[in-house]
């Protein structure tokens, strides 16, 4: 297996293991001190149904599911991230 590159995401299009993004990010979303800043920082958003929100940078996506379920179905949103192929 060739030395992760999780460190430098600035570089993740050129890993041989993508995967290992993902089972990073997957890593830091499940500890508590991440959760514990995800649950601030959507508080300081103040979103409401039907509001728009955009992750710019969404990596997995995960957190625009969680933006979708403030702003509810009348709401809007959209997830960009930029990938090198």
């Amino acid at each position: 297996m060739h030395k992760s590159l999780r460190i430098e995401f600035d570089q993740v299009d050129k890993t041989t293991d993508p995967a290992d993004f993902v089972r990073y990010l997957d890593a830091m979303r499940a500890s508590e001190y991440i959760q514990e800043i995800k649950r601030r920082s959507y508080a300081l958003l103040d979103l409401h149904p039907g509001d728009q929100a955009c992750d710019i940078g969404c990596g997995t996506g995960n957190d625009v599911l969680a933006l979708a379920r403030l702003v509810g179905p009348a709401g809007g949103r959209s997830a960009w991230t930029r990938v090198r192929g």
